[in-house]
């Protein structure tokens, strides 16, 4: 299986589009998701990612290539051990 990408953007405005289909990957069995095109990023990329996360268990997501301004976020709402 490969990975699913995350958009350039996911901001509030794109977090339900791309929820709904990283599901639909997670349906497929995808458990990693490239974040390496994710660039513009405000905390509800967080709460979609804490909630595929939630969603996948008891399996674990692989989150790949976060950019640094998506793990400073992290860091700051203190959700980096969860995601990272």
């Amino acid at each position: 299986m490969g990975e699913f990408a995350a958009p350039q953007r996911l901001t509030l405005a794109e977090a339900n589009a791309f929820l709904d289909r990283a599901r639909e990957s997670l349906r497929a069995g995808e458990r990693t998701i490239d974040l390496s095109a994710c660039r513009t990023v405000d905390s509800s990329a967080l709460a979609v990612l804490l909630e595929l996360n939630r969603q996948a268990a008891p399996q674990r997501l692989t989150f790949s290539n976060p950019s640094d301004n998506l793990r400073k976020l992290a860091d700051l709402y203190g959700v980096t051990d969860l995601l990272f």
